[in-house]
């Protein structure tokens, strides 16, 4: 192996393209690694939508639960979202609908 002698310039120059290329080599096995785990799961990977009421619009509700000493923590209250399988239009498709709005509203179900 040889000694190369660089001035001080050309050896700053060096030790950071060094460093990029170890942080570039880094980041390429982490981008290598979440893709395989990724890849795994691509047949499960799908366009999802939140949930709320196809009738009311209907969604969870976010607020605080405070304690005693009014200590405040996030707390979520669902909807009571049922799925159920309608007819709109000659196409059947399957929706969230409020179980207050299944009682009340005149939905065509399959």
């Amino acid at each position: 192996m040889q000694h190369i002698k660089l001035k001080v310039h050309e050896a700053n120059i060096f030790k950071k393209s060094l460093h990029f290329v170890s942080f570039m080599i880094k980041y390429v096995r982490f981008e290598l690694r979440s893709f395989r785990v990724h890849e795994k799961r691509l047949h499960e990977w799908r366009i999802t939508m939140a949930k709320s009421c196809y009738v009311t619009g209907k969604k969870n509700l976010v607020g605080n639960r405070r304690s005693f000493a009014l200590n405040a923590t996030k707390r979520k209250q669902k909807a009571n979202l049922q799925k159920v399988r309608i007819e709109e239009n000659g196409e059947k498709k399957t929706v969230y609908v409020s179980a207050r709005a299944l009682k009340k509203s005149n939905l065509k179900r399959v």
